[in-house]
């Protein structure tokens, strides 16, 4: 069974449809499985960064947007590390064609928030 397959099977087994239930957890972000438990969470829109990864993986006219949301793994929005590393691997591995602009804004975004990290400590 190839990678593809696999992945169509696991989509398959966490959505749930008119036919039969899921039985098997979504892949939701480690940190809103709290929030999915107590029915607050939204497991249908935002899945974790590794799931987009494979997608990517399979589909190389997979969108990059999910994958370069900070959604996808903090509740932060201003978190850029993760998808910085997304950025490097996906230009490193030439799964999908990165626009610069994007590299560019999420490298600036990146040094922004080094910034203001650095500009607080300072103060302290």
């Amino acid at each position: 069974m190839n990678i593809a397959t696999a992945l169509a099977r696991y989509d398959a087994a966490w959505k749930e449809t008119m036919d039969c239930e899921s039985y098997a957890a979504p892949p939701m972000p480690l940190y809103m499985e709290d929030c999915v438990a107590a029915g607050a969470g939204d497991s249908d829109t935002i899945k974790d960064t590794c799931y987009h990864l494979i997608k990517l993986y399979c589909n190389s006219g997979y969108s990059l947007s999910e994958l370069l949301s900070s959604a996808s793994n903090t509740a932060d929005p201003l978190d850029y590390h993760v998808r910085y590393v997304c950025v490097a691997v996906v230009v490193a591995v030439v799964v999908a064609e990165v626009a610069e602009v994007v590299a560019v804004v999420v490298a600036v975004s990146v040094a922004v928030v080094a910034e203001v990290v650095a500009a607080a400590v300072a103060a302290v």
